[in-house]
C-alpha cells in the first residue's frame, strides 16, 4: 500500500510560560500572604487572580484574566492535536 494516506505529522502546538510560580500578585507584584489555591481578589489592586495550571510544564501559576484565557486556548490546542496525532506533548 503506498504512503500517500498518511497522515503528516504536525508539531505540537506552541506553549508559553507565563504566569507567576511565587506568591505575588501578576498585576501589581504585591507579595500575598497566602499563595491562593484558586481565583481570588489581590487586596492591594482589587484585580481578579486566576490559579490555573499550565500545560508548558503542568505547574500551577497565578495568572491575569488575560493570560488565562491564552493557558486555555494552549489546552484546548494541545488536546485537538493529542486527538488528531494521537500522541501526547511528552512523547
Amino acid at each position: 500500500m503506498p504512503d500517500d494516506h498518511k497522515v503528516p505529522k504536525s508539531p505540537p502546538p506552541k506553549l508559553s510560560e507565563i504566569g507567576r510560580l511565587d506568591s505575588a500578585c501578576p498585576y501589581c507584584g504585591e507579595s500575598l500572604a497566602k499563595r491562593p489555591e484558586r481565583k481570588t481578589v489581590c487586596p492591594s489592586c482589587r484585580n481578579a487572580i486566576y490559579v490555573r495550571m499550565r500545560p508548558f510544564d503542568r505547574e500551577r501559576v497565578l495568572l491575569t484574566e488575560q493570560q488565562a484565557s491564552k493557558i486555555e486556548a494552549e489546552w484546548t490546542a494541545l488536546q485537538i492535536w493529542s486527538k488528531r496525532t494521537g500522541r501526547t506533548r511528552s512523547e
